[in-house]
């Protein structure tokens, strides 16, 4: 009886783990529309021009990274 106990303990922790794993995975997926999509007021009063330029085409290489990887995972 406490082996069956034990077998199901495991699972349901192998099973959140998974999610868990899951969850990490997906927060990775989504951090770079998260950057865009967050309007970024203290960076925008402060710093050259060059700089925001610069931050718009960092912004801007992650999307396009991005879905680069979407793509792949498509095929």
């Amino acid at each position: 009886m406490s082996d069956r106990k034990q077998q199901l303990e495991k699972k349901e922790k192998d099973y959140h783990q998974s999610l868990l794993m899951e969850k990490q995975v997906l927060d990775e997926f989504h951090k770079p529309y998260d950057i865009m999509r967050k309007p970024q007021l203290d960076t925008m009063n402060e710093g050259s021009l060059s700089e925001k330029v610069k931050q718009y085409f960092q912004n801007l290489n992650v999307i396009k990274q991005t879905n680069m990887v979407l793509i792949q995972i498509r095929l």
